[in-house]
């Protein structure tokens, strides 16, 4: 590489982090009017600041409407993000100017680890490729818009994938205890990640050669020790060892007689409002003598039942779970959106996802081999997605940190497919 194409890689990199800034800032201004306050951040960030612990209440109509079953609870929900909204509340009153400013902000982060990440594997121009991919994605720039933790959990995933990738090239050990730091991150913003971290050890089985399980139970070690404040706190608000308040629940509107027939069009929040309403009076009689754990349980064991009783529905359901993880349209139906929002949604998904989708399976399918250990580590982040959606489910945005996989599976296509690297002038 010449020194002058190595500044106008340079150059092109500033510009690509530059233009997402704008694009992600500019555009938070012209399409949100006030800060998010969805998915219970902020109403949880809320009750911190105003020294109310992270209580929450839960009311859903039950018996066909006509009742009312009042639940509440700790929500033990995975404290980064949290930490981030009781940061605005407190000490930026909740402006939408800062919050912008610093979601714009950590997708240049973002961008600049990808690159990082992908120069380990690629060539300069490929990781500049990928790292505009990651700027100018759509996905990607509306999470900066919207009330979710995913850039700040795309940032600790691929961190580790870096420190992963950087142990499989030196073998230094301290590498992928750095990498289960950061998964512990990962894990301390979305405790999805717990899917991957599962699928990843048997991974390094194979892989670490001397000492491998002394290697893997200190790697499990860094992640427990990291993980351990929400472990504490969870043992003190319920008395037992916890790393979620809400797995009966979820399982429960994850599994269920109305899953096949309407997911993944309807959303899973009205599939829980019709299970609610389908308890008897003595179910809510039951329920209203539990504690909130109790009543995990409770739903947990609903779940259970159904799955016993219904094999074959809950065979199909799983499948068409697994399949849905695919997002190959953008689901679910949000009733309250108007026809030309859902239009412009489903036609942005289609024109940038499915393109991406299908060009990164292709070099996924195709090039894979070339960096075999490389590659299992973005193959099995995507299976943990798959694991996630059989368990409970997966609609489109839950999928969208996922596409990074995709993303890696065109860099493989442009790497090593002649004619695109031709065509590209990637020589």
């Amino acid at each position: 590489m010449t020194l002058k194409s190595f500044c106008v890689e340079n150059k092109i990199l500033l510009l690509i982090l530059i233009l997402s800034f704008l694009i992600r800032f500019v555009g938070g201004f012209i399409m949100l009017d006030e800060i998010p306050q969805s998915y219970e951040w902020y109403p949880t960030a809320k009750n911190i600041v105003e020294g109310k612990g992270t209580l929450l209440e839960f009311t859903p109509n039950v018996d066909n409407g006509n009742d009312k079953l009042y639940m509440q609870y700790y929500s033990v929900r995975p404290p980064i993000y949290l930490l981030f909204y009781i940061i605005l509340i407190k000490f930026f009153n909740s402006s939408l100017f800062v919050y912008l400013l610093l979601q714009s902000l950590f997708s240049v982060l973002l961008i600049i680890i990808s690159y990082k990440l992908f120069l380990l594997i690629f060539s300069k121009k490929i990781s500049v490729i990928g790292a505009a991919i990651v700027g100018f994605y759509p996905h990607f720039i509306t999470r900066v818009w919207n009330a979710s933790e995913d850039i700040a959990y795309l940032i600790f995933i691929l961190l580790s994938f870096y420190f992963l990738i950087l142990f499989l090239k030196n073998k230094k050990n301290k590498n992928i205890y750095i990498a289960g730091l950061f998964l512990g991150c990962a894990f301390l913003t979305r405790s999805t990640i717990l899917f991957f971290i599962i699928l990843l050890l048997p991974f390094l089985f194979l892989i670490i050669k001397n000492n491998r399980l002394l290697i893997i139970s200190k790697f499990l070690g860094v992640v427990l020790l990291t993980i351990s404040p929400i472990i504490v706190h969870n043992f003190f608000i319920y008395n037992k060892v916890l790393l979620s308040d809400h797995g009966g629940n979820l399982f429960w509107v994850g599994n269920n007689k109305y899953v096949y027939d309407q997911y993944p069009e309807v959303t899973v929040d009205l599939i829980q409002k019709q299970l609610f309403n389908d308890l008897s009076k003595e179910d809510v009689r039951k329920m209203r003598s539990m504690n909130h754990m109790e009543q995990e349980n409770f739903m947990f064991n609903k779940a259970i039942t159904f799955i016993r009783e219904n094999p074959l529905l809950y065979t199909k359901s799983i499948i068409k779970k697994a399949v849905s993880s695919f997002s190959f349209y953008y689901h679910p139906i949000d009733l309250k959106e108007s026809p030309n929002r859902k239009f412009v949604k489903e036609l942005i998904h289609k024109l940038f996802y499915m393109p991406l989708f299908i060009l990164g399976m292709l070099g996924i399918i195709l090039y894979s081999k070339n960096k075999r250990s490389e590659s299992m580590i973005f193959i099995l982040f995507y299976i943990s997605l798959i694991c996630m959606a059989i368990i409970y489910w997966s609609q489109s945005r839950h999928t969208i940190v996922y596409h990074i996989t995709f993303i890696y599976g065109v860099l493989l296509l442009f790497s090593y497919n002649k004619r695109i690297r031709n065509f590209l002038k990637l020589e």
